[in-house]
């Protein structure tokens, strides 16, 4: 994490929870998280061009659905929610990565940005990201949340 613009990432990770998917985020301190569940999906994209770097996201698998639900605006119940929860959490994953490269470097620099990944890991996989002191901590409606967004020099 850039520490010197963690106050910028915080900012732009809860403004765009709020406006894109109706969810609220609050930045914690990375020990203040816990373990929700057995299973959780990191996002991942990369970007190139001006600079070089990635974007992480660790949600617990349940927060996935939510945010669908609120995307499409159905309950989170909807069977679409269940087929969409994946693409939806690449969309933020690619809608939060756009506006902090944008915040960070301006409107003029070019980025490529590659299509996100997405892999599961179990509650003790996560556990260990919980040491790593590069993720920024929130809880967004209730879910314990992990951020980690780098530029390479």
């Amino acid at each position: 994490m850039l520490v010197e613009h963690e106050s910028i990432i915080s900012q732009v990770f809860c403004d765009i929870m709020e406006k894109l998917t109706f969810m609220f985020g609050e930045e914690l301190g990375i020990d203040e998280l816990y373990p929700e569940g057995d299973t959780y999906h990191i996002v991942t994209i990369s970007f190139s061009g001006f600079k070089k770097g990635n974007l992480s996201l660790i949600v617990p698998e349940g927060m996935a659905g939510e945010i669908a639900a609120n995307v499409l605006g159905v309950s989170d119940t909807d069977e679409r929610t269940l087929t969409l929860a994946i693409d939806s959490l690449k969309e933020v994953v690619n809608v939060l990565c756009g506006k902090i490269l944008t915040e960070l470097e301006g409107e003029n620099p070019i980025f490529n940005l590659s299509v996100p990944e997405v892999k599961n890991i179990k509650e003790k996989e996560w556990e260990k990201y919980l040491q790593d002191d590069e993720y920024l901590a929130f809880n967004v409606d209730g879910f314990n949340v992990l951020l980690d967004f780098k530029i390479e020099d």
